[in-house]
């Protein structure tokens, strides 16, 4: 009943269609991921970069080396004020000249949220009093844009 012409046209409609069928599907879950992918990148890095920037003008301005976690707390709250930006901080320290090399840490900031994108980072330094250096220390930091809320 059917031809050979018949049944060849009828494989290659039905390979078209097949293909038809799986372009659409790819488009498809390219177009959603695109939707789902409105984060911008370029936004987050400059959220990490400022909290880079806060530690950094701290230990140019000598405020990590006091290892005062109050004078530490206000100067950052200072810095802060007139930014959308929060932060906490984590100073880890060890003394120079103790053989066990006697640790200590201390928090500063505030609470991290957990319903948005929290860059965070950590700064090495020395403090120095009196020309010599006397502990180790690196700060932590966790830094985020306050009132935003992701969904």
């Amino acid at each position: 009943m059917f031809t050979k012409e018949v049944k060849r046209g009828f494989i290659l409609s039905l390979d078209a269609a097949v293909a038809g069928v799986v372009f659409i599907i790819m488009v498809a879950v390219i177009a959603n991921y695109a939707i789902k992918s409105e984060e911008n990148v370029f936004s987050n890095l400059q959220i990490v970069r400022t909290g880079s920037d806060i530690t950094a003008v701290m230990e140019q301005k000598g405020i990590l080396d006091t290892l005062d976690n109050g004078h530490i707390e206000d100067e950052l709250e200072d810095m802060l004020d007139n930014m959308l930006y929060g932060m906490r901080m984590r100073v880890d320290y060890t003394e120079v000249n103790d053989d066990l090399g006697a640790s200590g840490f201390f928090e500063v900031g505030d609470a991290i949220p957990n319903d948005r994108f929290v860059g965070s980072g950590k700064r090495f330094f020395v403090v120095i009093n009196n020309g010599v250096i006397t502990n180790y220390a690196f700060a932590r930091y966790w830094v985020w844009i306050e009132g935003e809320e992701e969904d």
